[in-house]
């Protein structure tokens, strides 16, 4: 009865309060009424709290209050609109939820379903009567996590709309620590439509089928030698159909429109020079630093390299200084980091022209022949300079230039127009703009491979190069162009994977800045602003990439290696539970099989321990640089030393619960002799090396032992390496 007296007394008197007139007096009224309604609505009991403060924010479209109460346990904020609905909730208790960290790793206290269900409890509480959500994708669980994120889109009416929140719940017990939600009313203009579709989504999908285009070119297949047909979709504007009149509308448009071309203003840093210590005397180089001189071997010096690039006379470096040079080894990701052998030189060039603006081209070239690999200009913006080069003579330059320097190369290729991406029609061209920009691609059958290209841009002020860019594979083998299926056939495949949703879409409208509730926004500048409109649109298969050209078939990506673990061979093994809860916590290997009956080696081992810190690996794929790269990561945690490292060695089962319980921080005490009392049936036959690990691995349940014994020198499998860590995480 309290509640509900408290409640009508809130909303009495917010319903008494009149803006304007309200946020010039009145304040403790309207304070003491959206307490009242932000209490009801949360069910909070305050009496802890020590202090109290709020105070109003009036924004141009619905007042907000920020609420803040504070005491010894901790403090509570929450932003509430006039009306008491919460849009955001942050508690902060005293006595905080610590990580254990990795050297005391567990599962987290609770679980994701009940921490689910809390969140949703709190959302039937600050959820007006037509709103409800929908959470996203499931964001996975990990080891010692002290709270559950829920993000989710929050529908009207039924139907999704624009708007998002995102919720906190503490992981020991369920409590909702943090809540955040866009707001309806401080967002959006007008009210919102029916949440009823008058247009089918048959109707709606046909009209949006006709924005779609592709276009036929080479793309490399990742063997990194051959390519291979594909219909790939182009850029579209972003569209819908209105859901009430059918209307096809182009929101890309009305955004262009309304926001009348915003300029990009361009920012160049100050120039540094570059300083070189001089080397001490009496220091000598071992043999690696010897190895790494060498492979400078043949490298100009930064003023041969300087001359070089001036004679290329199409950059326009005359009035510019060289400013900062710095060389560096390429290395081959793909090969682990190796180095490649090729040395690059960066050019710094600067110049300071009469305003005190700053230009800049940093010039990139093959250190050892000064041939040019990329270029990129900087400068400011000023509107007022004038273009003297029109884009069909910076086109002739470009051209030029490439005919000059890369004659054969160049002749293999051809204008790869900008209109291909846009399904024919290019945006128009700003008029201001400072530079033109070029790309062309090579072209094999009559088809561009776009992986093989030149990228120019020409200044539109002096006709310089401002910006170069080479991609070239070479080696490439193409395959022949034909037995090709039809565009629309491809078309028809690729529109397959299209869902045509419903939803609330924010569609920008011009105001009117008659109406006296949108003075408020005009004296912000604003001359348009976004409402809500329910329509019709298409969601894309994001994996998918484009069609086959010769099958017809849609090609799609391949799954990221980051995703959750899952395997295909845990069928009828005794450890399926423990593997795959650890598994839900992204603990295991990478590549989609455990093999749990197998002999654990240590790498095996090693990359189930760094699993526990988020790295993921193959076991399968574990040589070379892939395998220093784990080991790596295991000297800088202190799981193992270098000299410990032995990737194929099988281990026992001894040797397993040493190297877990090290690497959770046990391995000191584990060592001490004659302290400790272990009850497996091979007590008397431990190894005394072994011997402390066995008692603690027993106390701590890490295993329960093999037919009562521990059977410190059987070989463990990776099952057994699973169970271990499973139990260690569970212990308490």
């Amino acid at each position: 009865m309290k509640k509900a007296l408290s409640l009508v007394l809130a909303l009495s008197l917010l319903l008494a309060l009149a803006l304007p007139a309200a946020a010039e007096e009145g304040a403790e009224a309207r304070l003491s009424a959206v307490t009242l309604a932000v209490k009801e609505t949360l069910d909070l009991d305050t009496d802890a709290y020590s202090d109290f403060s709020g105070y109003p924010e009036e924004n141009a479209l619905a007042p907000l209050w920020y609420l803040d109460w504070y005491g010894d346990g901790g403090s509570l904020s929450v932003t509430a609109g006039e009306d008491g609905r919460i849009l955001s909730y942050f508690r902060h208790d005293a006595a905080e939820y610590w990580d254990r960290g990795f050297q005391n790793p567990s599962f987290p206290e609770g679980g994701r379903d009940g921490a689910q269900k809390a969140a949703e409890a709190f959302l039937d509480k600050v959820l007006a009567a037509n709103e409800t959500v929908v959470f996203r994708e499931d964001e996975g669980e990990s080891l010692n996590q002290s709270s559950y994120y829920f993000r989710g889109t929050i529908c009207l009416n039924g139907v999704p709309s624009p708007l998002g929140m995102r919720i906190e719940v503490r992981a020991a017990d369920n409590c909702v620590m943090n809540f955040r939600r866009d707001d309806l009313a401080s967002s959006y203009i007008g009210t919102v439509p029916s949440g009823q579709a008058d247009v089918s989504a048959q109707r709606a999908g046909e009209l949006l089928k006709e924005l779609l285009t592709m276009r036929l070119e080479y793309s490399l297949n990742e063997d990194g030698r051959t390519a291979s047909l594909r219909y790939l979709p182009n850029s579209r504007d972003d569209c819908y159909v209105d859901a009430h009149t059918g209307e096809l509308v182009n929101l890309t448009e009305k955004r262009r429109a309304l926001a009348d071309g915003d300029k990009f203003y361009g920012y160049a840093e100050e120039m540094s020079a570059n300083t070189a210590a001089d080397a001490g005397g009496g220091a000598f180089l071992t043999e690696v630093e010897q190895s790494g001189v060498e492979k400078l071997s043949g490298v100009l010096s930064a003023k041969a390299l300087d001359q070089k690039v001036r004679a290329v006379s199409e950059l326009g470096l005359e009035t510019y200084t060289l400013a900062e040079s710095r060389f560096y080894l390429e290395t081959a990701i793909a090969d682990g980091g190796t180095d490649t052998g090729d040395v690059f030189a960066q050019l710094t060039y600067g110049k300071q022209d009469g305003e005190g603006g700053i230009w800049q081209k940093c010039v990139t070239v093959d250190a050892r022949t000064g041939e040019l690999e990329s270029l990129w200009s900087g400068g400011p913006w000023n509107e007022t300079l004038p273009r003297t080069v029109d884009r069909m003579a910076a086109r002739e330059k470009a051209e030029a230039f490439l005919t000059r320097y890369w004659g054969e190369d160049f002749a293999r290729c051809a204008d790869y127009d900008n209109s291909a991406l846009y399904g024919g029609d290019v945006p128009a061209e700003d008029v201001t703009t400072t530079e033109w920009y070029f790309i062309y691609a090579r072209q094999e059958n009559g088809y561009f491979f776009p992986d093989d290209q030149f990228s120019v841009s020409i200044s539109a002020l002096d006709g310089s190069v401002s910006g170069f860019q080479r991609r070239e594979i070479p080696g490439v083998t193409f395959e022949s162009a034909e037995g090709l299926v039809s565009a629309s056939d491809a078309l028809d495949a690729w529109f397959g994977t299209f869902t045509v949703d419903l939803g609330y879409l924010a569609v920008p409208v011009e105001l009117d800045l008659s109406r006296p509730e949108y003075q408020p926004l005009a004296a912000l500048g604003w001359n348009w602003f976004s409402a809500l409109e329910l329509g019709w649109s298409l969601t894309p298969d994001y994996d998918v990439q484009g069609v086959d050209a010769k099958t017809g078939q849609v090609i799609r990506s391949e799954p990221g290696s980051w995703g959750g673990l899952a395997y295909d061979d845990l069928e009828g093994s005794w450890a399926q539970t423990q593997i795959e809860t650890l598994a839900r916590y992204q603990v295991g290997f990478d590549g989609g099989s455990f093999a749990p009956g197998k002999a654990l080696v240590q790498k095996d081992m090693v990359a189930l321990l760094l699993s526990m810190q988020g790295y993921r690996y193959d076991p399968e794929d574990l040589e070379g640089a892939q395998a220093d790269d784990l080991y790596r990561s295991a000297y800088r945690m202190g799981i193992l030393t270098p000299e410990a490292r032995s990737d194929d060695k099988i281990l026992t089962r001894g040797e397993t619960v040493k190297l877990l319980l090290d690497s959770a921080g046990y391995g000191p005490i584990a060592r001490f002799q004659g302290i400790y009392r272990c009850s497996y049936a091979d007590e008397a036959s431990i190894p005394a090396a072994y011997y402390g690990y066995a008692a603690l691995a027993q106390g701590l349940g890490v295993i329960q032992g093999d037919g009562g014994a521990f059977a410190a020198g059987r070989t463990a499998t990776r099952a057994e390496a699973a169970a271990m860590i499973y139990n260690l995480l569970s212990y308490r």
